[in-house]
C-alpha cells in the first residue's frame, strides 16, 4: 500500500480500528506486554479526557454553589490530568479571584489574585482563555502570552515545590456570561 501510494504521491493513514488496537510484534514478551495492553484499554474507563472534563464541567454547572463540589472536582481533575497539584480559584465579591482548593496548601493559606495579567490565574480570569505554559519560569514564554504576565514564584518558594508546567483554563456559566472558576493544573 505504501509503495503504491508513494508512486502517486498519495498520503496514507493506517487505521487499526476497534476500541484500543495494539500492535504486538512476533518477538515480543507476551507476559510483559499483556498487563500494559490491558491498562491501556481500560485506564480511561472508555472515556476520553475531553469527555471526563465535560463531566466535571457539567457537575460544576449543576451545583448550586461551586463550594458544594469543589473538593470532589479538584481530585478528579488532578487524577484526570495526572497533575501533581491543582488550584481552583473562584470569583470574589471584590473583583479578585480566591483559591478554594490548592492541593499544595493548607486551608488557611488562601491565594488571592487580581483579575489582571499580573498572574496566570488572573490573566485567565480576565481573558477567559486557556493558557498552556511549558516552562512557568520562562519569562519569554510568559511575555508571548501577555507582556505583563508573571508566574508568581512565591508559592513555590513557600512550599518547596518547583512548578514546571502549568495549564490554566476558565469555567464559564452555561450561558457563557459569568466566570465560575479558574482551574490551574501544575506539574
Amino acid at each position: 500500500v505504501q509503495r503504491a501510494a508513494a508512486a502517486n504521491h498519495a498520503g496514507v493513514t493506517l487505521e487499526l480500528g476497534g476500541k484500543s488496537p495494539q500492535i504486538v510484534f512476533a518477538d515480543a514478551d507476551i507476559e510483559a506486554c499483556a498487563p500494559v495492553i490491558v491498562k491501556a484499554i481500560t485506564q480511561n474507563g472508555g472515556l476520553t479526557l475531553a469527555e471526563k472534563l465535560q463531566r466535571v464541567i457539567k457537575d460544576i454547572h449543576e451545583a448550586r454553589h461551586i463550594e458544594e463540589i469543589i473538593f470532589e472536582i479538584s481530585e478528579s481533575l488532578r487524577s484526570m490530568f495526572q497533575a501533581e497539584r491543582i488550584t481552583v480559584f473562584v470569583p470574589n465579591t471584590d473583583g479578585t479571584i480566591v483559591s478554594k482548593v490548592a492541593t499544595h496548601l493548607s486551608a488557611s493559606q488562601r491565594l488571592k489574585r487580581p483579575v489582571s495579567a499580573k498572574s496566570v490565574a488572573g490573566y485567565v480570569a480576565q481573558s477567559r482563555t486557556v493558557v498552556n505554559i511549558a516552562d512557568a519560569y520562562d519569562e519569554t514564554e510568559l511575555k508571548r502570552i501577555s507582556p505583563t504576565l508573571r508566574f508568581l514564584k512565591a508559592v513555590d518558594t513557600q512550599t518547596g515545590f518547583h512548578t514546571k508546567q502549568l495549564l490554566a483554563f476558565p469555567v464559564h456559566s452555561p450561558d457563557g456570561a459569568r466566570l465560575m472558576a479558574v482551574i490551574e493544573v501544575l506539574n
